[in-house]
């Protein structure tokens, strides 16, 4: 009886479309020393399984490297004079689990500003910020300068925007950072703040594979390239989509503009420069097809932000669930016209219509888009509310 072949990888976009003749050149390219005759016994299957576990290793090694990897840090160290001043300094280890938020208010922080502190700070206390992400990152020190009225008064003093792993950083402790906010212990500030420092004067290398690429959709390594890209971003006072510029956006993605990144292990800043940081419209439009694209533009934009490819409203309860361009608006009808759109990005309902010198026409063109039931439930809604029926 034959043993069947698992295939542990899946499926691989260029060595399953070779035949069994390609596929051993292509080995045999790789691996000059192994001979024709000893593949011939193998199945294609397990031909690819062998060119698979061959590029495991060479990737494991590439890891391990790590002293001579060419990393590429586009902003200048900061002297360890900068954290040597604050040595013996208290620090409050502050743990975020929203990653994009906390990104997002490092990257458009001001030197100096108030901030909200779960626990009660005492002037000259460092906080060092923290993010779960995959890997963990270490992403701002600040300087607790007062307290007024329960808020921090805070100063900027080092924002990462050259990533610092967590885990590297607990690797030359020989200890464990806590996951949760909380003081750390007198007797290893020092020896963190140390490590800090060295670790930004000769950085070390960050592996992780990107994963899908998609709107909406996020993993934790996603979020630590998302949180580094904002850091490094230029944006001032505001975050800023990167492709249709708007400004003030709470919430932002990151696209992968390179073919193939899927599950593509690199080390971190090589990721973060392919990346560009958009709004949610726009990555949903680079994610679809042209005709997609020209569907959603030709809508009309949103009047509150200017967004476009807004959500269609639907009244009424139709029957099978709603996607992700429709939103169901129940049967509850407003006594204004009826909302036709209503915006991805504020969430704001309007309708785009031909202005009008007899302000009864819009009333009529909304009434004449209801059904028989519908009009019938607004007009027992308008007899309930003249003759004050509960």
């Amino acid at each position: 009886m034959l043993e069947s072949t698992k295939r542990l990888h899946g499926y691989d976009p260029v060595l399953d479309r070779m035949d069994r003749k390609q596929i051993i050149g292509y080995y045999l390219r790789l691996l000059p020393n192994a001979t024709q005759s000893s593949l011939e016994f193998k199945t294609r299957s397990e031909l690819i399984e062998d060119l698979h576990d061959l590029q495991d290793l060479q990737q494991q090694s590439q890891s391990a490297s790590r002293k001579d990897y060419p990393l590429r840090r586009p902003f200048a160290s900061s002297s360890p004079n900068d954290f040597n001043r604050h040595a013996g300094k208290p620090i409050l280890w502050c743990w975020e689990k929203d990653v994009c938020a906390t990104a997002n208010s490092l990257a458009t922080a001001e030197q100096t500003y108030e901030l909200n502190l779960p626990q009660t700070m005492e002037p000259d206390t460092l906080v060092l910020t923290a993010v779960n992400s995959d890997p963990p990152l270490i992403l701002s020190l600040e300087l607790v300068s007062g307290v007024v009225n329960g808020a921090a008064e805070v100063e900027l003093i080092e924002k990462f925007s050259n990533p610092i792993s967590v885990l590297e950083a607990e690797q030359r402790l020989g200890a464990k950072l806590p996951r949760r906010t909380q003081k750390l212990k007198p007797s290893i500030v020092d020896q963190v703040m140390g490590v800090i420092s060295e670790l930004v004067v000769s950085p070390a290398p960050i592996f992780l594979a990107a994963g899908d690429c998609d709107a909406g959709v996020s993993n934790a390594a996603d979020d630590a390239i998302l949180a580094i890209s904002m850091l490094q971003a230029d944006f001032g006072e505001e975050a800023e989509c990167q492709s249709c510029g708007h400004r003030g956006i709470s919430k932002l993605e990151a696209h992968i503009s390179r073919p193939g990144s899927d599950n593509l292990v690199l080390e971190i800043q090589d990721h973060v420069d392919d990346t560009k940081l958009v709004c949610i419209d726009c990555h949903v439009l680079m994610h679809q097809t042209d005709f997609d694209k020209v569907s959603a533009f030709s809508k009309p934009a949103c009047p509150e932000c200017g967004e476009r490819n807004p959500r269609t409203i639907v009244w009424g309860e139709p029957a099978g669930l709603p996607n992700d361009d429709v939103v169901i608006a129940g049967c509850v009808l407003p006594s204004e016209p009826l909302p036709k759109w209503q915006c991805r990005s504020c969430e704001t309902e309007y309708l785009v219509q031909k202005y009008e010198d007899e302000p009864y026409k819009l009333e009529m063109d909304a009434l004449e888009r209801l059904t028989s039931s519908q009009l019938a439930n607004l007009m027992l809604r308008k007899h309930q509310e003249e003759n004050n029926i509960t």
